[in-house]
């Protein structure tokens, strides 16, 4: 991670605020900090979700906010904050044991959703919803290049209730009904909510839309691997590494890197630095901008919300939606206090995917709280349970059950 920072993201994206100021004291006291924290790790328990999803957000959210902490000499401050949020899921996660014991599956069993009715007349819906709406901007060309999608992007209307279904229907429905329609054989469902994903990204432009498609696509073929979910991780995080590291080599330009690598690991830690550089002078929102601070009449500081502050003093530009994860969106909020809040809120959750794991299976639940579970990299963890759709994806599991065909 920090070669690829130092050789290609900071040559080719300073612009955006990558750039190299090395500090070794502090990228010193990173690496001592990363070795305690996988030394913690090793209490790994691969028959826990849990454990599984601390590896994941630590790899990609807690180690790119250590490397630009040390390469690009940020805030000790916020590190420290960082640290301890981490050190805090860690101990609860994998020292607190909640001895749940895992259900026998067996082979002549389906899994049931007891809302299956209301869940494919929203699904309806949607799909009338979004169509009616923007049939008029649908540019096949543009879409399919993946680089003109911007274009298309700006066009779209998320009217009728779209603001929420829409984020729901892409990230929880689809890919659980998906899931859902291959474990219990029905290939009919099965296909008419791959088409219905695909037929999303078309219409929207959305890549996060194609992207959890494709990744849903790879569990599928890598089922037989998902009891040892840590290595089916790692080992495909260390090879993305490799090949864009040999891209940028031998190329000189890293499509892996440009899209996936720094948009989805680097840019949220660079911008957490960044939240919390401004509002530590600015002074904290508590939580104004959320659905409760509109519901309660919390006042605001801006016109506009925080991002688009961030885009503006950051990036010099009014436009850009400059949204970070939890640890920089819950500093905005509240300060430590709010990175707090929102760690032991990621603590229960993730301990109440343990149960979920356990009675389903990991097949499914990973596949529904996939992209959920990213929006803790983009947003604040509010927003991340209900537009995020962490909360639905709930409901939705805690009522999946497993009947005898």
């Amino acid at each position: 991670m920090d070669v690829i920072l130092i050789r290609y993201i900071s040559t080719k994206w300073g612009y955006q605020g990558f750039i190299l100021d090395i500090n070794h004291y502090k990228l010193s006291f990173s690496y001592l900090t990363l070795l305690i924290m996988l030394f913690l790790l090793t209490n790994y328990n691969r028959e826990k979700f849990s454990h599984f999803l601390t590896i994941v957000i630590f790899f990609t959210i807690y180690m790119p906010i250590g490397s630009i902490y040390g390469l690009m000499d940020k805030s000790t401050a916020f590190f420290v904050m960082a640290s301890i949020s981490f050190i805090f899921i860690i101990f609860f996660i994998l020292y607190i044991d909640s001895k749940q014991k895992k259900s026998l599956i067996l082979v002549n069993e389906n899994l049931y959703f007891k809302g299956y009715p209301i869940i494919f007349i929203i699904s309806i819906y949607t799909l009338f919803a979004m169509t009616v709406q923007n049939i008029g901007h649908l540019n096949f060309g543009a879409v399919i290049s993946l680089v003109n999608v911007y274009d298309v992007r700006e066009l779209i209307s998320y009217n009728w209730g779209m603001n929420y279904l829409f984020s729901w229907q892409t990230k929880v429905i689809n890919p659980y009904m998906i899931a859902l329609s291959h474990i219990n054989n029905k290939r009919g469902m099965m296909w008419f909510y791959i088409g219905f994903q695909l037929w999303l990204f078309i219409l929207t432009g959305n890549k996060m839309v194609l992207f959890t498609l494709i990744v849903v696509l790879i569990i599928f073929k890598f089922s037989s691997k998902l009891r040892n979910l840590h290595l089916f991780f790692t080992q495909g995080l260390t090879f993305t590494f490799i090949i864009s590291f040999l891209e940028a080599t031998l190329l000189y330009n890293s499509y892996i890197i440009d899209i996936f690598i720094r948009r989805v690991i680097y840019l949220p830690a660079l911008l957490s630095y960044y939240y919390y550089e401004y509002f530590s002078v600015e002074g904290f929102q508590y939580w104004s901008y959320t659905m409760f601070g509109r519901i309660l009449g919390v006042s605001t500081d801006f016109n506009v919300v925080p991002s688009f502050i961030i885009g503006r003093e950051y990036f010099n530009d009014v436009n850009t939606n400059a949204v970070t994860g939890y640890l920089g969106s819950e500093y905005m909020n509240g300060g430590f206090i709010g990175i707090l809040l929102a760690t032991f809120i990621i603590i229960l959750l993730f301990k109440s995917f343990d149960r979920f794991s356990g009675r389903l299976g990991n097949e499914i639940v990973l596949i529904t709280l996939l992209t959920p579970i990213y929006a803790l990299w983009n947003t604040a963890i509010l927003t991340a349970l209900l537009t995020g759709g962490i909360l639905i994806a709930f409901i939705i599991l805690s009522q999946t059950k497993r009947i005898e065909y």
